[in-house]
């Protein structure tokens, strides 16, 4: 499967554990990290060095959309400028934004429908986007969004950089 993360893992000791602290880089934040609990996901506005993540052993298949979503909501409410429509435009207006950021290697991810317009872009089929309307504009180089880990039976994201490398094509 295609992730939106970039995939690792972190050994455990038996237990699959219910959160984990993990070092991130405050110049990063805010953080979307997996919750443990009812709430899918959460925000971390800031951090001195470390944030809480909740390990989650269900709903593996649907995260990734669930971040995807997210990132949309906030970015549009908070005007980060990473929210635009699916079309040549709107596609322009997302790698404009990820270059202010020093981003330039990209990849489109679309659902099986595809984009309606033509892009001499890497664009890569994930079937989690599938009928969602969405395509998503991001780095190759997943490092600079965010990790997705494996934590015993379960798993655990963290997103970095949400409104600096993740820009979201929505249709209409």
């Amino acid at each position: 499967m295609i992730e939106l993360l970039k995939p690792s893992s972190l050994p455990t000791k038996g237990k699959t554990p219910l959160m984990m602290e993990i070092p991130v880089n405050p110049a990063t934040s805010p953080y979307l990290v997996t919750a443990a609990g009812k709430s899918k996901l959460i925000w971390i506005p800031e951090s001195s060095g470390k944030i809480k993540a909740g390990v989650r052993t269900s709903d593996r298949v649907e995260i990734n959309l669930a971040i995807t979503n997210e990132v949309a909501l906030v970015g549009k409410n908070n005007q980060w400028g990473n929210v635009h429509e699916l079309t040549e435009n709107g596609l322009a207006k997302a790698l404009d934004h990820l270059r202010f950021y020093g981003i330039d290697d990209f990849e489109v991810l679309v659902g099986s429908e595809g984009l309606p317009f033509v892009t001499e872009l890497s664009v890569v089929e994930c079937t989690w986007l599938n009928g969602s309307g969405f395509a998503v504009v991001l780095p190759k180089d997943r490092d600079f969004v965010g990790v997705m880990f494996t934590v015993g039976k379960g798993y655990m994201a963290v997103v970095h950089n949400p409104s600096r490398g993740i820009a979201v094509l929505r249709s209409t």
